[in-house]
């Protein structure tokens, strides 16, 4: 007997099928929810295609991908949006007289604007950030390619990602986030977040690992994230120093205490500015000046 790889699609004896899910998996960091995702897309992928809850599955996935109902977006020319806005920051570098004036800007891969529409101003941004994600992930993921939305190759609309939504908790992801919205969310104008686009992503076999800032009252909740309250403190660097550094009385830059009473607006932005710059320049100390165009999203 053979089984699916649920996220790369590749068909291997039943025998093989775990180790090779597994090494998909091996770089998470073990929390309660990737690992149930984890074993539900194991289970996915061993069980029989011919049984009622698998083809009724494959029933509505087929009946969303012959809809082929896509979303409109602001298209733009000679590279997209990135490239452009690539070109303004360069175009704005090259005024500055002074090398103490230069900066550095890092910046997402291709990605399309999904712009808010009168229908779902006040509450569609959360749908808008899985569409802009996807259009990345389909510009330059060849594996995420062959299994988002049925490897229509095309980001749908609204309603459509609403009932890819429900498909993905009727499979068993996020049970908790399902409950909160009584399993239903077609039709609905209610506000979404990143545990729905990481199960939404994770439905699809592939990984989605979710970040949390949250407050002090919330810290034994946190993730270990550079500067947080459990996580070791570390020195600030780049463009946003003067957000996450304070001057010391020889000029030298002090490390922000996110306990002290004049430095907790600066602390609270100080940790999620640390986590962007280092997940967008790959934990380089060395970015040099200028614009880069990272592969990321």
């Amino acid at each position: 007997m053979s089984a699916l790889c649920p996220v790369c699609n590749l068909t291997l004896p039943l025998s093989l099928i775990q180790s090779h899910v597994n090494s998909h998996f091996e770089d998470d960091e073990i929390n309660p929810q990737i690992e149930t995702d984890h074993h539900l897309a194991l289970q996915l992928a061993s069980d029989d295609p011919s049984s009622s809850s698998s083809a009724s599955s494959s029933n509505n996935v087929a009946s969303l991908v012959q809809l082929k109902t896509k979303s409109h977006f602001y298209s733009v020319g000679h590279g997209g949006l990135i490239c452009l806005l690539r070109n303004c920051l360069e175009s704005e570098l090259k005024l500055k007289s002074k090398p103490l004036e230069c900066s550095t800007s890092l910046l997402s891969g291709f990605v399309d604007h999904f712009q808010s529409s009168k229908e779902d101003k006040g509450w569609g941004c959360g749908w808008k950030n899985i569409q802009m994600q996807c259009s990345h992930l389909l510009s330059h993921r060849e594996e995420a390619k062959r299994v988002l939305f049925g490897g229509s190759n095309f980001v749908p609309d609204i309603p459509s990602l609403q009932r890819w939504l429900e498909l993905a908790w009727n499979k068993g992801f996020d049970v908790s986030g399902a409950l909160h919205f009584d399993n239903r969310i077609c039709g609905s104008k209610r506000w979404i977040g990143t545990t729905e686009c990481a199960a939404l992503l994770r439905s699809f076999g592939l990984k989605a690992r979710i970040v949390d800032f949250a407050p002090e009252k919330s810290k034994s909740m946190y993730l270990s994230v550079p500067g947080s309250a459990i996580a070791p403190k570390v020195k600030s660097y780049g463009p946003m120093d003067r957000y996450v550094v304070k001057k010391g009385g020889s000029g030298k830059g002090k490390a922000v205490d996110s306990h002290s009473s004049n430095s907790s607006r600066i602390s609270k932005g100080a940790v999620l500015m640390e986590w962007v710059w280092n997940y967008f320049s790959d934990n380089r100390l060395n970015v040099s000046s200028g614009v880069h165009m990272t592969n990321k999203g």
